[in-house]
């Protein structure tokens, strides 16, 4: 009897899990069952991202505004020892850490000790690069510990909760995700709203919220968002429409349109960015009709200055501290010479740093710092390799590094020519597709011929390289060839999608200043024509 009802137990909780997956608050009743058959205090589950970092999404029954608030959570969070601590199988807290540890910690001493809450039963339900989910039970002290029932529970409803969230990520456009990025956004001073496929607001976080409310900008109307009285808002209006049709139609290339709403000619009040979102074509048809098509970034012109979380800045954008320091600053309004006092740096490197953010043509997300070594001694015993020869060696990690570079401009090269043929394939004129023209079609053909040859060069340096053989010639060639190749098929992927493909919303002139940049770094072309017409006549001709 006891074990049909168990069963009775489980299978409710199962169908709680599922059905969680199209609750307006997703699995809050989960939550609340969960608790009662468990006898806990309190259940619920945390979602954080490496997408947004410090911000974390909370499911609970708990209905308490202050105990879910995010000033709330947040504290709680920056104290919570377990969020890093991996838990694959349902653990106790005594299992994790010493008794005596736990209870001398922040989490314990300021959040659970107050609520009288000493128990604590946990375990992970999601755990990789992106998204992590711990789902957790907590007791009294009054109460007794968590036993092997609870844990066995836990452990057998886990699964179906890692299905149920990826199905609703999946047939929500990752919501999770979308709440996060949210308050990610918020916390550097920019709003962010999602519209649904018909073009209405179906999310929005406090910074959009307020721009919304004072409505002296923007503004719902009939649940959908308009420039106020006195903006012009024609250009809005066409980027909602045109991001709406992107997304309908899948339009992967249309990567969105920055714009500026302003009062009068040269008076702005704020700037906008409007993306279109894609979902995967197997799982649109499931999609419901308040999963995001659009989003829309708002950013205040007339602010004096935006109160930037350096912390945050560095995780979201890969900065160095010094460079996400600086670009906290420049927000605010800060000139470079009083950034440079209050850093307590020159002039000159503040522009270093400032480079490193915005000027450094071709290369993303990659820190730029200046070393400056005064009086430095270095010991005898830190010397790598043998001593003369570092010259070689650092030719030698150049030569491993051209092959790498030559496998970038293949993948710019094929991402590039993707592109074309999708678009040489949709796009029709005078009453045909486009790729029906024999011009097209010979494009497409060059543009194939120079990525296998690419590839082939780039897979024969590698292999001799990796055989331990002598490479540097094929390296070399395989660069050259590669960088005048992918920029040809670049050159021919905005030819056949004519005027769009002078869009500076489309990758093409990244593409083009990112392998325009592989022309010089690790050798120029130059001196890559030299090595190889040294292998060919040998040092004493070709010197």
């Amino acid at each position: 009897m006891g074990t049909a009802v168990n069963v009775r137990g489980f299978n409710d909780l199962v169908g709680l899990v599922y059905e969680g997956v199209d609750e307006s608050r997703p699995w809050t009743t989960l939550m609340r069952r969960l608790s009662e058959a468990t006898d806990a205090h309190d259940a619920s589950m945390v979602i954080s991202s490496a997408v947004a970092p410090g911000v974390y999404y909370l499911v609970t029954d708990n209905e308490d505004p202050v105990a879910t608030g995010p000033e709330h959570i947040d504290g709680v969070m920056s104290v919570n020892v377990l969020l890093d601590l991996a838990q694959p199988r349902a653990t106790l807290i005594e299992e994790l850490m010493p008794v005596e540890t736990f209870l001398s910690t922040a989490l314990y001493q300021r959040f659970l000790k107050p609520l009288n809450i000493r128990h604590l039963l946990g375990q992970d339900v999601l755990r990789d690069d992106v998204l992590k989910v711990k789902i957790s039970l907590e007791r009294t002290a009054d109460q007794p510990p968590f036993t092997k029932r609870e844990k066995q529970l836990i452990e057998m409803v886990t699964p179906h909760l890692q299905r149920a969230i990826r199905l609703r990520e999946r047939r929500s456009d990752s919501s999770h995700m979308r709440c996060l990025f949210e308050e990610a956004m918020g916390r550097v001073g920019v709003g962010c709203l999602m519209l649904n496929a018909h073009g209405r607001i179906v999310s929005m976080n406090a910074r959009a919220r307020h721009f919304i409310d004072k409505g002296d900008v923007v503004l719902a109307r009939n649940g959908c968002l308009r420039a106020a009285e006195g903006v012009d808002g024609r250009r809005l209006a066409k980027a909602i429409d045109l991001a709406l049709a992107a997304h309908r139609n899948g339009c992967r290339v249309q990567r969105g349109v920055g714009l500026r709403l302003e009062s009068a000619p040269g008076i702005a009040l704020v700037d906008l960015a409007v993306k279109p979102l894609f979902a995967e074509k197997q799982v649109a048809p499931l999609m419901a009709d308040d999963a995001p098509a659009v989003v829309i970034y708002i950013n205040d012109c007339r602010a004096p200055g935006i109160e930037l979380e350096p912390e945050v800045l560095a995780q979201m954008y890969s900065l160095t501290p010094c460079e996400a320091q600086l670009a906290a600053l420049l927000a605010r309004g800060t000139s470079i010479d009083e950034a440079s006092e209050l850093l307590g740096v020159s002039v000159n490197t503040v522009k270093t740093h400032l480079r490193g953010i915005y000027e450094k043509m071709g290369i993303n997300a990659s820190g730029t710092s200046e070393l400056i070594f005064e009086n430095m001694e270095v010991p005898k015993e830190n010397l790598l390799g043998k001593e003369g020869e570092g010259f070689y060696q650092g030719m030698n990690l150049f030569n491993r590094m051209r092959i790498q570079m030559a496998a970038e401009t293949l993948g710019k090269a094929e991402r590039c020519f993707d592109v074309a043929v999708k678009y040489a394939k949709e796009r029709r004129s005078f009453g045909k597709r486009i790729g029906e023209f024999q011009a097209i079609q010979w494009m497409l053909a060059d543009s194939k011929i120079d990525i296998e040859t690419i590839r082939w060069l780039t897979y024969f340096a590698a292999w001799k390289a990796d055989q331990g053989e002598e490479f540097r010639a094929e390296a070399a060639m395989a660069k050259v060839h590669g960088v005048e190749a992918a920029l040809r098929v670049i050159d021919r992927t905005m030819q056949v999608l004519g005027g769009i493909g002078l869009s500076v919303d489309l990758p093409f002139f990244r593409f083009l200043g990112e392998v325009r940049r592989t022309k010089s770094a690790e050798g120029t072309l130059e001196i890559m024509r030299l090595l190889i017409a040294r292998s060919i006549l040998g040092r004493d001709i070709a010197q």
